[in-house]
């Protein structure tokens, strides 16, 4: 029932997703949940601060690289 509940609160109606609800998700999720801007601004700062990954637990956003 918790999945069901968390599938019906997730999607929006401009077919994002509400990121703390993509536990189960991969990256097509993750990124689902931002407009690209928003999404291209984190991934910039994920290249400068965590290139490796080293944070990458979670909702995690990938480096571009």
């Amino acid at each position: 029932w918790a999945r069901a509940a968390r599938d019906d609160m997730a999607a929006f109606g401009n077919g994002r997703t509400y990121v703390n609800f993509t536990s189960e998700g991969g990256a097509d999720r993750v990124r689902q949940a931002y407009p690209p801007e928003t999404y291209a601004r984190l991934q910039a700062v994920k290249d400068r601060y965590d290139p490796m990954n080293a944070f990458r637990f979670n909702q995690n956003i990938l480096p571009s690289a």
